[in-house]
Formats: C-alpha cells, sequence, structure tokens
C-alpha cells in the first residue's frame, strides 16, 4: 500500500494494514509496527519505526520505511527502508538517506513491479518500475492531486486524485466514483470490489462492480477509518485513528459483529 512529498502528508495517520497467508494482519502506528495472529493475540512486530505504509511480498516478507525531521533548525527529513523477514528477523535494506522516497515504492505487484506517482507536476502521472529498476510511464493522461495508491496482485492500480476515487488498469483509466470529503487508504478484495476508508465521513465505503456503493462500516465517536483490508473469510479489517493520535485496529464480520485490537 506509499509516500508523498508534501510536509503535511508527514502528518496523517498511516494507511498500512495487511496480511500475510497464515492470517497474521500487520499494521502501523506511525511509531512501531504490530502483529495481530490469528487467535486475536497482539504482538510488536518491529519496533521504533515510522512509516505510513506496509508491504507484504508473496514470501511473507514485510516492507515499509523509517521517516525523521531533522528539527526546525535544519527543517529536512531523513527516512531509510526496512524489511522484517517471514521469520522475524529485521533488516536495515537502504542507508540512511536525505529527503523522501522516490524512485521506491510499496505500492507493488505480485511480481515485484513498484508504482510512483510523479507528484511535482502540474500534469501528474503513474510510472511503474520493475525490479530491474525499469521506469515506464502506465497512466494515459494528466492526474491532477494523486494521493494513497494500492495495487493489486494483477497490476490494477487504484487510487485518488483530486477528491475522485480511480482504477487504472490494461483497459484504462476510469473514474469509480467522486469523494467530496476525500479518502485516504484505498484497496479491493477478491472478486473486484473496491473500498475506501472516508476518514472525514467516518465510513469505509465500498464501490462494487455494478456502480452501487455500499457503508460497509461507520466508526463512532472520536475513531477515523484511515486503511484497511478484506480478508479472505470476507471480514473487514479497518486501521483507525483518533485525534489524539491513538491507533486500533477493527475487524468487521460480515454478519456485523465487530472485534477491537
Amino acid at each position: 500500500m506509499l509516500m508523498f512529498v508534501s510536509l503535511s502528508t508527514k502528518a496523517h495517520p498511516g494507511v498500512g494494514i495487511v496480511m500475510d497467508r497464515q492470517g497474521n494482519v500487520f499494521y502501523t502506528d506511525l511509531s512501531n509496527v504490530w502483529r495481530i495472529d490469528p487467535s486475536g493475540k497482539k504482538t510488536l512486530a518491529v519496533r521504533g519505526v515510522h512509516t505510513h505504509e506496509l508491504f507484504l511480498d508473496s514470501h511473507g516478507n514485510l516492507f515499509g520505511e523509517h521517516l525523521w525531521y531533522n528539527g526546525e533548525r535544519l527543517n529536512t527529513w531523513g527516512h531509510f527502508v526496512w524489511k522484517r523477514t517471514a521469520q522475524g528477523a529485521y533488516q536495515k535494506i537502504t542507508p540512511d538517506t536525505e529527503g523522501f522516497l522516490t524512485d521506491y515504492s510499496f505500492v507493488r505487484d505480485h511480481v515485484g513491479n513498484m508504482y510512483v506517482a510523479d507528484r511535482d507536476t502540474a500534469c501528474q502521472m503513474i510510472y511503474q518500475i520493475t525490479p530491474h529498476q525499469q521506469k515506464k510511464r502506465v497512466s494515459p493522461a494528466c492526474l491532477t492531486r494523486v494521493s494513497w495508491m494500492y495495487a493489486n496482485p494483477r497490476g490494477e492500480i487504484v487510487f485518488t486524485d483530486d477528491k475522485k476515487l480511480k482504477q487504472l488498469t490494461h483497459r484504462g483509466l476510469r473514474t469509480v466514483a467522486s469523494l467530496p470529503n476525500g479518502a485516504m487508504g484505498v484497496w479491493d478484495d477478491a472478486e473486484g470490489n473496491l473500498y475506501a476508508a472516508c476518514y472525514a465521513d467516518q465510513q469505509v465505503k465500498k464501490f462494487t462492480r455494478d456502480g452501487r456503493v455500499v457503508v460497509v462500516a461507520t466508526t463512532h465517536s472520536d475513531w477515523h477509518p484511515s486503511g484497511g483490508l478484506i480478508g479472505p473469510d470476507g471480514a473487514c479489517w479497518i486501521l483507525e485513528n483518533n485525534s489524539r493520535n491513538e491507533v486500533r485496529v477493527e475487524k468487521v464480520l460480515t454478519n456485523g459483529q465487530r472485534i477491537t485490537f
């Protein structure tokens, strides 16, 4: 599931929540990465990393970054990329680097292609970067303001562009829906339905293949959705944040029952 270059984005909640083939769920709270195992037990997976996004490869290796601010005097940022192996070993895989991630992304397909957006121009584009570092444009037209993106294993990309939910497939680019209050994390399910965490609306919305819009879940009180995923049993896992920068995960079963972690 991206890192942006605008400073305002750095204050945003994380969108990173992923599930491995064994049913373990990993999520970020911007200070650590946590693991919820299939029995519901929560443990610390990666300590002391400020990452907005996470990616799991086909071997169960987890990837994220650590981003930090160097203070008002320098007014600069730094980052590195890390990997947690399927066996739980932590590795730092890039050196400390000034600035933000550019031609590196946690938005990837099943063969390891990365997808990045050029957000520094009026005519923004989405690019694919292959494992051999070959870069090519995949968006057919100018985009206005690309924010969070998601790539499924087939290389289909879902993203928000200036408060519109869009999808890019081999058939071309289409606008799925308008989101007047915007959205954060976006994802899909095995049937091809699309989802958006509508933070301001406190809703997770589902956009079906036949054009319907369904509110899958509404968060309550001071909690807002920022990311999510659909498990193999159809349950919706929602990453949530509140005004005190607390983070939690809710699992919404297909019968409407909710479990909070």
